[in-house]
């Protein structure tokens, strides 16, 4: 789905895929993520991924991370080391480093370029924050100037992730996971990241309601029971939201409320969830204006909004 939102204007164009089945891609760049207990177990077990126990055998004791490149080939393969120890605050699978890990590894990627990530996890309910934490490292939105203007499919980057189990490198773990969840989870991360870090200048009220417009018909519209309304101007004064009418009646672009519907036929007429978020593309602070050192991160009062909206991606 989130290859609908690489049409938009300022982004990278790196497609993020799940794979099935943990098996060697092709990929020019192999990136393995695991820790080291995990990653010497399933080394013994199998030899799925090329140049693994050569990547595993350069590791050093205290080393976190380990590059082979392939003889006879243009192919590299990285090895990560996750850390063991996580706190009580924090997911035992360190989704935080896994992040970090992409974001460092995946940085600039050339157009065109596919890479593959093999995620080698100790427990597959590991599965969903670490696939998750892939697509946090991947931020949609980019500013470079070769990313002005949407790019065409076959210019996109692809990463390609995988999930294995160190004891266990024989089972599928897409048979044991939700794998559409997590790949709707982590599109909708990517989304609400790109809403949140494009500026109010190119993510003012109207463009967001477009924005909700693209991801109703990318859910497949009044044909698959979603359903959006949009209130603005005189509508929300009839409607009774004063406040909301009157804070933006003198902007250029007026408030906006968008409400998207999920209604099936056999949902219980009884029961509504509503899921409500705060969408101020920019909080100045209005009469009592913010301080510069407060005002920097405003952009981000979007936050509530952006969240909600792509949280309709795993919901649908």
């Amino acid at each position: 789905m989130i290859s609908k939102f690489l049409k938009l204007p300022h982004t990278n164009g790196v497609q993020l895929l799940f794979s099935p089945e943990d098996r060697d891609h092709g990929a020019q760049f192999i990136l393995v993520l695991g820790k080291r207990s995990a990653l010497e177990q399933y080394a013994q077990k199998t030899d799925k991924i090329p140049g693994l126990s050569m990547a595993l055998a350069h590791l050093g004791e205290h080393e976190l991370v380990s590059v082979f490149h392939i003889p006879g080939s243009k192919r590299r393969v990285t090895l990560c080391v996750l850390p063991n120890k996580a706190s009580r605050h924090n997911c035992s699978a360190r989704p935080d480093a896994i992040t970090e890990t992409i974001q460092w590894q995946c940085k600039n990627l050339i157009r065109g370029t596919m890479v593959e990530v093999h995620m080698i996890l100790d427990d597959h309910s590991d599965a969903f924050a670490s696939g998750v934490a892939v697509a946090k490292g991947l931020p949609l939105y980019s500013r470079k100037t070769t990313h002005i203007q949407p790019m065409e499919p076959q210019h996109y980057s692809k990463v390609i992730v995988s999930f294995a189990l160190a004891a266990r490198p024989d089972i599928r773990v897409s048979d044991l996971i939700d794998l559409d969840a997590i790949e709707a989870a982590g599109d909708g991360t990517r989304l609400a990241a790109y809403l949140v870090d494009a500026p109010c200048n190119e993510m003012h009220t109207d463009l967001f309601v477009n924005q909700c417009r693209l991801l109703a018909k990318a859910l497949g519209g009044e044909e698959n029971h979603v359903f959006l309304r949009v209130l603005r101007g005189e509508d929300l004064r009839e409607a009774g939201l004063n406040l909301l009418f009157n804070v933006g009646k003198a902007a250029e672009h007026p408030s906006n409320m968008a409400i998207l519907t999920y209604a099936p036929p056999e949902a219980s007429s009884s029961k509504c969830i509503t899921l409500v978020g705060k969408g101020i593309v920019f909080d100045t602070g209005g009469t009592c204006m913010k301080t510069s050192e407060n005002m920097r991160g405003m952009k981000r009062d979007m936050g509530g909004t952006c969240m909600k909206t792509s949280e309709n991606m795993r919901g649908m």
